[in-house]
């Protein structure tokens, strides 16, 4: 009964989707697909591109399972929002370019905890954005004197 229901469920997502997206056939047939796949089947994907995106580099271990442990999920009842995040999602993981970003983005977090503690004068500032810390500058430069408007014309 209960497996009966969550088909309901499903289906009802997938009409909500449907009528509320006005999506093509095959636009139908993936988020049909996506909706039927076992919640384990659709965290790997994810799960897999944070594997590959932090293979064989120092990551903090606490850091790492936290990663794991947010995988997100699709509820059992989604709303349109919710499918059309992970059709989103789908695309993306997907996209090498994407997968790309996400494996520099994690080679930086491992250079940073490899190059030591951060700096506290300078801790949460990315110096490469603020050039003016580089140069010894302190604040803002400041105003330009210009001379008075002339009164006399």
């Amino acid at each position: 009964m209960e497996d009966q229901i969550q088909t309901l469920r499903v289906r009802q997502a997938v009409l909500r989707y449907v009528t509320t997206r006005r999506t093509g056939t095959a636009g139908i047939a993936r988020v049909n697909r996506l909706a039927r796949l076992p919640a384990e089947q659709r965290r790997q994907p994810v799960a897999e591109l944070v594997a590959e995106a932090t293979h064989a580099l120092d990551m903090e271990p606490a850091f790492a399972a936290h990663l794991r442990s947010m995988l997100p999920d699709l509820l059992d009842d989604p709303s349109v929002e919710q499918l059309d995040a992970w059709l989103e999602l789908a695309h993306l993981i997907g996209d090498p370019d994407f997968r790309e970003g996400v494996r520099e983005a994690f080679e930086r977090h491992a250079t940073d905890r490899s190059s030591g503690p951060p700096d506290t004068a300078t801790a949460g500032h990315d110096q490469r954005y603020a050039p003016e810390t580089r140069s010894g500058a302190r604040g803002p430069p400041a105003p330009r004197r210009t001379r008075p408007p002339r009164t006399d014309l």
